[in-house]
């Protein structure tokens, strides 16, 4: 189904959903389409947030103000993202991250009480919208679960060594395959000096551990990265 320019089902809250489907349940729980110019905040730190917003384009940094006064980048939001879930569902309600348009982008804001309170006629519109909304959540919080394997991994070689096999998990040994992040993105994830991790991952290259073309790897040594992590 179209809204503008966007196919719907092209996002994963609709997953396997008809346009029909799609239809009824944007008519039962009226969402808020909103356009966010560069720069634009959506929402302040430490203020509650009630609704769930699905990303249709563009891309969000998510940011906080720290004891110390520093702002801190915890990290970004893609075209396609879900995010509020944790927040729109506790008790409080209070969002613990500023959220800024780091380019131009549109979202759709849905009420939390669409994902809990089925219609009076229990479509199955709301059945595999609230499956996918679960499932996008399950998805975030194994992402969560990696980073903190990676900050817990100790030297710098390590977490590198850890980030790798999971992002090639499903990858021989020696083939090649695709990062999602860019240089300064694994970086953040990793929570490490992008210079230093440039420098440890030359290293590693020059061991004949891995070996590496901008996005593109190959593990080369899988034992000796185990042994690392």
């Amino acid at each position: 189904m179209q809204l503008g320019p966007y196919t719907l089902q092209n996002y994963s809250l609709f997953q396997d959903c008809k346009d029909d489907e799609v239809l009824r349940f944007l008519t039962c729980v009226m969402p808020r389409e909103a356009h966010w110019s560069k720069g634009a905040v959506l929402h302040q730190q430490d203020h509650p947030l009630t609704d769930i917003l699905l990303l249709l384009d563009g891309r969000l940094a998510l940011t906080r103000i720290g004891a110390s006064g520093q702002e801190v980048r915890a990290g970004d939001l893609e075209t396609g993202a879900l995010y509020g879930q944790a927040t729109a569902f506790s008790d409080d309600q209070l969002e613990g991250f500023s959220i800024t348009a780091l380019t131009e982008a549109t979202t759709l804001a849905f009420p939390a009480k669409a994902f809990y309170q089925q219609c009076a006629n229990t479509c199955s519109a709301h059945q595999k919208v609230i499956r996918n909304m679960i499932r996008d959540l399950a998805r975030q919080a194994k992402v969560l679960t990696n980073k903190v394997g990676y900050l817990s991994a100790g030297s710098l070689r390590g977490k590198i060594a850890l980030f790798l096999l999971q992002e090639g998990i499903d990858t021989p040994a020696g083939d090649p395959f695709t990062l999602r992040y860019n240089r300064e993105e694994m970086a953040e994830a990793l929570a490490v000096a992008r210079p230093s991790l440039s420098r440890a991952l030359t290293q590693m290259k020059e061991e004949g551990l891995i070996d590496y073309d901008r996005k593109v790897f190959r593990i080369l040594d899988p034992t000796a990265l185990e042994v690392m992590t």
